[in-house]
């Protein structure tokens, strides 16, 4: 597990205060019960923690954990 994501999973925990083990396979909504705010929020704390900047779309395609890591992990490549 790389270092990026473990910061990723560890972040959506405490936002979530979700005490289970976070997967790249929860559903942000179904699985942790993300509504619309917390997207939102997730997605400043992600932009301001990684240089980055989401657009809505992509924004809108984060659905799992793991479309989480993989977004952010193309983008601070890139």
């Amino acid at each position: 597990m790389t270092t990026q994501a473990h910061d990723i999973r560890d972040m959506i925990t405490r936002q979530m205060r979700h005490p289970e083990l976070v997967t790249d396979e929860l559903h942000l909504r179904r699985d942790l019960g993300m509504e619309s705010l917390d997207h939102v929020e997730m997605v400043m704390d992600l932009e301001k923690r990684f240089n980055i900047d989401v657009a809505d779309n992509d924004a809108e395609a984060m659905q799992t954990v793991g479309d989480v890591i993989r977004l952010v992990g193309v983008m601070s490549d890139g």
